[in-house]
C-alpha cells in the first residue's frame, strides 16, 4: 500500500509546481525578449561606421593630357620654278639629301645660247659706249648718243641677269637638308611651271602641334617643357614650347601651341599622333583626396568630412588629378578627415564613427 501511494504523491506535488515553473519560464522569456529588443534598438540607432582618409599637404604637379600631332619643322612640295624638259634626276626616293644638293635638272640649253649671244652684244655695246665717251671731249658726238649707248649696255646687262636667274632655276636644289619623298616624273618629262615633283621634310628637327583649354592659356609660356608619347612606337621624349597662338579659338575654346623636338636619332616620324603631358603647375602643399570621395551635386561637388563625431558636407573646387586622387583647390583644410566609404548612406550632421584610416598607398 505504501509503495503504491508514494509515486502518486510525487505526481501531485509535481502538478502543484507546474504553474510556478510556467510562470518562471514566461518571465525568463519576456526578459530575454526585452533584452534582445533593447540591444536591437541600440544597434539600429548606433553611429554609422565608415573609412576615413586624412588630408595632408604634399608635393603635386597638376597636369593634363591632350592629343597632338608630329609635324616637320620645315616641309614643302618641290615644284618646277619654270617649264622645261627634265634632263637629270639626282635623288632616290626616300633618301636623305643635303641643303643645296641638286635634285632635278631642267634643260637650259636655250637659256645658255641666249646668254652667250647677249654677252657678245654687251661687249659690242660697251666698246661703242667707250668710243663715244672719248669723242665727247672733242664734241665729235652728242650727249644724246652717249645716253643711248649707256641705255643699251644697261638693257643687255638686265637681259643677261634674267637669263642667269632662269639658268639657276633650271637646276632645282634642296632648300634645306631633309628626307625627300616619292616622285611621279622621269627623265624626259615635260614640267610645267609650278608642277609638283616631290616632297621634302626636315626630319632631324620636328615639332608637335597641340591644343590646351583656353582656361590655361595664361599659364603657357615659351620655353616650357612638355612630355609626349608617340602612338605608333610608344617612345617618349621631351619637347620645348617655342610658339603660342595669338588667340583662343572661338569654336573649340582652346589655344594652339607648338613644341620643338630634337630628332637626330630619327625615333619619331612626321604625321604620327602623340599624347602630350602638359604640366600646369607644381605645388608643395597640395591637398589630394581619393577620387571616390568626390560626390557630384547639381551645382558643383562636395566631400564629407568628420567634425566633432558628426558628418559635415563641404563644397569643394577640384584641380588636377592622378589615376586615383583628385586635387582640392578650395573647401578642404590640412588635417581634415575625409569620409571615403558608405557615402550613399550618410547624411549631413549625422553621427558617424571612423573605424579605419587609410593612406594613399592603401587605396
Amino acid at each position: 500500500m505504501t509503495n503504491k501511494t508514494i509515486p502518486f504523491l510525487k505526481s501531485r506535488n509535481l502538478l502543484k509546481k507546474l504553474p510556478v515553473l510556467g510562470l518562471t519560464c514566461c518571465l525568463v522569456f519576456t526578459l530575454n525578449s526585452c533584452k534582445e529588443k533593447t540591444e536591437s534598438k541600440r544597434n539600429f540607432s548606433g553611429n554609422l561606421q565608415a573609412i576615413g582618409y586624412i588630408a595632408q599637404g604634399q608635393t603635386f604637379t597638376s597636369e593634363i593630357i591632350v592629343p597632338g600631332k608630329i609635324l616637320a619643322m620645315e616641309e614643302l612640295y618641290v615644284t618646277a620654278p619654270l617649264s622645261g624638259l627634265v634632263t637629270e634626276i639626282n635623288f632616290k626616293e626616300g633618301q636623305h639629301v643635303q641643303q643645296s644638293e641638286k635634285l632635278i635638272q631642267i634643260d637650259d640649253r636655250h637659256f645658255q645660247s641666249q646668254l652667250k649671244a647677249l654677252k657678245s652684244q654687251l661687249l659690242t655695246a660697251e666698246n661703242d659706249l667707250k668710243r663715244k665717251s672719248q669723242l665727247v671731249d672733242v664734241e665729235g658726238v652728242s650727249t644724246e648718243a652717249i645716253d643711248l649707248a649707256k641705255a643699251k649696255v644697261l638693257q643687255l646687262e638686265a637681259q643677261m641677269e634674267e637669263l642667269e636667274v632662269k639658268i639657276d632655276l633650271a637646276s632645282i636644289q634642296a632648300p634645306f637638308s631633309g628626307k625627300i619623298g616619292m616622285r611621279d616624273i622621269s627623265v624626259g618629262t615635260w614640267l610645267n611651271t609650278g608642277q609638283a615633283i616631290s616632297t621634302l621634310v626636315q626630319d632631324d628637327r620636328l615639332k608637335i602641334q597641340f591644343e590646351i583649354p583656353g582656361a590655361y592659356a595664361a599659364k603657357a609660356s615659351v620655353g616650357q617643357k612638355i612630355r609626349f608619347i608617340a602612338t605608333t612606337s610608344s617612345d617618349s621624349a621631351e619637347a620645348e614650347i617655342y610658339a603660342i597662338n595669338s588667340s583662343i579659338d572661338a569654336t573649340s575654346g582652346s589655344i594652339q601651341l607648338r613644341a620643338k623636338i630634337d630628332n637626330k636619332e630619327k625615333k619619331f616620324v612626321v604625321g604620327d599622333f602623340v599624347q602630350v603631358v602638359y604640366n600646369l603647375q607644381t605645388s608643395n602643399d597640395a591637398l589630394l583626396v581619393p577620387a571616390d570621395a568626390i560626390v557630384p551635386q547639381l551645382n558643383g561637388q562636395i566631400i564629407y568630412i568628420v567634425k566633432s563625431g558628426k558628418v559635415q558636407s563641404k563644397p569643394v573646387t577640384t584641380g588636377g588629378r592622378t589615376k586615383s586622387m583628385v586635387q582640392i583647390l578650395s573647401g578642404l583644410s590640412a588635417g581634415d578627415t575625409v569620409i571615403i566609404s558608405n557615402l550613399m548612406k550618410i547624411k549631413d550632421k549625422a553621427p558617424i564613427t571612423i573605424n579605419q584610416i587609410r593612406t594613399e598607398a592603401q587605396l
